[in-house]
């Protein structure tokens, strides 16, 4: 498991969720996710892939939310977006 230092990344999963436009895009063709298993890393290309992975649900992840004048490094796990995810019914508009 990895230990991500806090001061360096964001762990505002939920935020993430709600302001990023994650749960609006097919597909982040330019801030995937980055899973980190004990098998090695593997790149997921949507919200909608890494929830519906056969992951295990403590499988750490880092994603780059981009800003409009800089951007930030969430980290978290699967069970954190799965938990954002159900805290926050989907809108008409948002794919999951």
């Amino acid at each position: 498991m990895l230990k991500f230092n806090k001061y360096d990344f964001r762990t505002d999963v939920e935020n993430y969720v709600l302001e990023s436009g994650v749960r609006e895009w097919k597909k982040l063709k330019h801030n995937p996710f980055v899973l980190f298993t004990d098998k090695g890393v593997i790149i997921k290309y949507s919200l909608k892939e890494v929830l519906e992975s056969d992951l295990p649900k403590d499988t750490q992840f880092m994603v780059t939310w981009a800003g409009q004048w800089s951007s930030s490094i969430v980290v978290g796990t699967i069970l954190d977006l799965a938990l954002a995810v159900k805290m926050n019914p989907k809108k008409d508009y948002q794919i999951i």
